[in-house]
């Protein structure tokens, strides 16, 4: 490349006729861009990020703040309660039931569809 470099390499006229450069993503409207977890203290400042983000970004964004627990399909007062009562426990940004017995892999399945079925009444 013979040029300064301060310069930048334009895209102009590198692919004629319609051929693709670069990368883009292809996002449906209500659908999710970015998720953070935060700890609760930390809940204004994340917010203040992803208020300044939605402007590096084409279209309208919202910023929704969630009742669930980080990444789960649990509420906040329903993890608490499932956590001390030791029918979950943690596994990174996942929840693994706490199984009371062991035995045969076909009770183990048949709790963790309880446990399931009861997270979504």
């Amino acid at each position: 490349m013979g040029f300064a470099s301060a310069e930048r390499l334009q895209q102009g006229m590198r692919h004629p006729f319609g051929k693709p450069v670069g990368l883009v993503a292809r996002v449906n409207n209500g659908q999710i861009l970015l998720s953070i977890r935060t700890k609760p203290q930390h809940k204004e400042a994340a917010m203040e990020a992803i208020r300044r983000s939605k402007s590096k970004m084409p279209g309208k964004q919202k910023i929704v703040v969630s009742c669930m627990w980080g990444f789960t399909s649990m509420t906040r007062a329903d993890y608490k309660a499932a956590y001390d009562a030791c029918q979950i426990t943690g596994d990174s940004a996942y929840l693994k039931p706490v199984l009371a017995h062991k035995g045969p892999l076909n009770d183990h399945f048949k709790a963790i569809e309880s446990l399931l079925c009861q997270q979504r009444k």
